[in-house]
């Protein structure tokens, strides 16, 4: 269907009912050569952001790269793993009292139904 979108098409059977399998063949090899205009698109919008990012008044640290910005405004695919943020020690410790805490009180609680139930 992307390829039916990028083409105008309103419909995969209007598509192939107007163009040999050659000529099929030769628009798939295109777009997976040039992108589609959809994937394209992302790309300028995320350049224009990054632009207007830049003209904010804000200076860029040393070494980092306009490119780098890019990346910043692309859209990440499902299959990219959210970015990971470190935690802090203090942080850790709580998080692992608690769950020590739940777990405590997820076994009491099992344990209290258990014996009921004898």
């Amino acid at each position: 269907m992307k390829l039916c979108t990028a083409l105008g098409y309103r419909s995969l059977d209007e598509m192939l009912n107007s163009m040999s399998y050659a000529e099929y063949r030769d628009w798939l090899a295109f777009f997976r050569e040039e992108g589609y205009p959809q994937d394209r698109d992302d790309l300028r919008v995320a350049k224009l952001a990054a632009i207007i990012q830049q003209s904010a008044g804000k200076v860029l640290k040393a070494g980092v790269k306009f490119g780098d910005l890019v990346d910043d405004f692309l859209p990440r695919s499902w299959s990219d793993p959210p970015p990971v943020k470190p935690i802090d020690d203090d942080k850790r410790e709580r998080l692992k009292e608690q769950a020590k805490e739940l777990h405590e009180a997820l076994e009491a609680k099992r344990h209290g139904i258990q014996d009921r139930s004898r």
